[in-house]
């Protein structure tokens, strides 16, 4: 039993370390992301969990150790997420043609998070809030068993994290959220 748990990970970190300059923010990090866990990633500002979760998306490299997953798409919404030049329904478009969202399902959530106004925008035209739930609804609109939230409810209103709530508690896939 332990060995098909082992083999069916979805993801996998082997001796993550990631130093910047004199510090070091992970030594020797392993984790194991199976179908169904629900992980609460906590800790100081500073202290690797962004570091970490990039590295796990290969936005980063480590320094030292690897990470392997399923070779399924993952659902992500970072911090920091990258400006684009396209208004975000362009964007949005772009990734529905290229089969990473679900477009239909997509503007359900948009609709939901009351951002269909501003779709023809920019994101860094955008509210931070704005910004945030655009990117939330491209992550719960890719088809993937894997979701990787860093600090979701950073600049949401009441309403947006009660709906962003619902969402992960409906989530079927595997949930990795990192959070202070």
């Amino acid at each position: 039993k332990a060995e098909e748990r082992f083999q069916s990970s979805l993801l996998s970190a082997m001796n993550i370390s990631k130093a910047y300059g004199e510090k070091t923010v992970l030594s020797r990090c392993c984790a194991r992301i199976h179908q169904g866990d629900r992980i609460l990633l906590t800790g100081h500002n500073g202290s690797g969990k962004t570091t970490l979760l990039k590295i796990l998306l290969g936005i980063e490299l480590p320094d030292t150790g690897a990470v392997c997953f399923d070779g399924e798409q993952i659902a992500f919404c970072l911090q920091d997420e990258p400006d684009v030049t396209l208004s975000m329904r362009a964007f949005a478009d772009e990734m529905a043609a290229a089969g990473r969202i679900d477009s239909a399902r997509f503007e359900r959530l948009v609709d939901a998070f009351g951002i269909a106004d501003c779709m023809d925008q920019r994101p860094s035209d955008c509210s931070e809030g704005q910004r945030k739930k655009f990117y939330l609804s491209l992550a719960f609109a890719c088809p993937s068993n894997l979701l990787l939230l860093d600090e979701p409810t950073n600049h949401l209103d009441p309403d947006s994290v009660a709906f962003l709530l619902q969402l992960i508690q409906d989530w079927k896939g595997a949930l990795l959220m990192v959070s202070h």
